[in-house]
């Protein structure tokens, strides 16, 4: 589509034109006029149109301005004058882009010698209306194509190649050869520095000797911080790297606190270990813990167990009592062993590191020497078996 151009004709007082009638007609190829009514328009923007025809004022003018976008023919008509035809009126010209065959091009109109032609990229300004034939031939008739600019000519003379000095212009590197990283004239965009510092960390690239020497050894060490991140692998998403808080890694470590809900465990056998129930939750981080069966399952590393049972019935002076941590139903390690001073409330408890695999779990028993069945105290705060994954 050519320019919107002021149809200017009829825009200047004509007193042979008082109250003749305007009609505006487009053209064929060869500029003769058809008799398809032009678009008027009633700016040089916009989708307004006007009607065609158009009458002429008492000063023999258009009465507002009238844009046209295409060739056109205009006559004029009255009771007072013979019909007159105008010659062809063309809009203003404009870039069309590479020269193509075959197309209709108007006075004014600048193309490119891009891929249809020779290919120099130079501009010529079109000299005639015309349809294109060959690119050769329309070329050196400079009625329909005059060479406007030479892009060779203006290359060399008028922009200099870029240098660290010198604006001027310059070739877009290709990524190879951001990758090899030896060309100094060629400029990288960011999206192939993006290609390329990403290639530079696939695997076995940057190795953990690199990071050693050339990352963290020259990095302060502090302890950290709950604000602070670290780089993790995610398992869930292929392995990806993310970043994660320090606080949210520890306050996602599997652990668990349990006490008995004020619920006394009584007929505890003298001098047995016995399993003490733990059943109500107070913690339990990751859900590893079964409060039915007072039994903590949890994921592989070193755990810190740590327990308390006030023994409150038939404590015996003198008689021992200890805890034990019982894993997979087998004792594993015990707590001291305590002996009771008096008959008063005597409570063992222990804190001690156990490894788990994944599959074992844990349980607490407790022993209480001397004669006569025992009561374990279900005072919340006094009985307790809690544990928290350490590394």
């Amino acid at each position: 589509m050519a320019t919107r151009t002021l149809l200017r004709d009829f825009q200047l007082a004509n007193i042979g034109l008082i109250g003749c009638t305007l009609t505006v007609y487009t053209v064929d190829a060869a500029g003769a006029k058809t008799s398809t009514k032009a678009t008027l328009y009633d700016s040089l923007t916009g989708s307004g149109t006007l009607s065609n025809p158009q009458g002429l004022d008492s000063e023999g003018k258009a009465e507002r301005p009238i844009y046209h976008d295409v060739p056109v023919v205009c006559e004029v008509t009255g009771a007072h004058v013979a019909t007159v035809n105008t010659g062809a009126i063309f809009p203003g010209g404009s870039y069309r882009g590479d020269w193509v065959t075959a197309t209709l091009y108007l006075p004014g109109d600048f193309v490119t010698d891009g891929a249809n032609g020779d290919g120099t990229n130079d501009f010529y300004r079109v000299a005639n209306y015309h349809t294109s034939g060959i690119w050769a031939t329309d070329k050196a008739n400079t009625q329909k194509l005059v060479r406007a600019i030479d892009m060779s000519t203006l290359t060399d003379q008028v922009v200099d190649s870029a240098t660290e000095s010198l604006a001027g212009i310059a070739e877009i590197a290709t990524q190879g050869e951001t990758d090899a990283g030896t060309d100094d004239e060629r400029f990288i965009t960011p999206l192939k520095l993006a290609n390329k510092a990403i290639s530079n960390i696939a695997d076995a690239i940057v190795t953990a000797a690199k990071l050693a020497s050339s990352v963290f050894s020259g990095l302060t060490a502090v302890a950290p911080a709950a604000g602070d991140y670290v780089a993790i692998s995610d398992v869930s998403d292929s392995g990806n790297p993310k970043k994660a808080l320090v606080g949210d890694l520890f306050a996602t470590q599997p652990r668990f606190s349990a006490n008995k809900n004020g619920t006394n465990q009584t007929g505890v056998t003298s001098a047995t270990e016995i399993k003490v129930t733990f059943t109500t939750e107070v913690t339990d981080v990751g859900s590893y813990y079964d409060a039915a069966n007072s039994r903590f399952t949890p994921p592989a590393g070193t755990y810190l167990f740590t327990a308390r049972v006030p023994f409150t019935v038939n404590v015996v002076d003198q008689a021992a009592y200890y805890c034990a941590l019982y894993k997979n139903g087998a004792a594993h390690l015990y707590g001291p062993h305590v002996n009771g001073s008096g008959t008063g409330t005597i409570a063992p408890g222990l804190a001690l590191y156990a490894e788990a695999d994944g599959d074992d779990y844990f349980e607490l028993y407790a022993y209480g020497a001397g004669a006569g069945d025992k009561t374990i105290s279900g005072t919340v705060g006094a009985a307790y078996f809690q544990a928290a994954r350490v590394a």
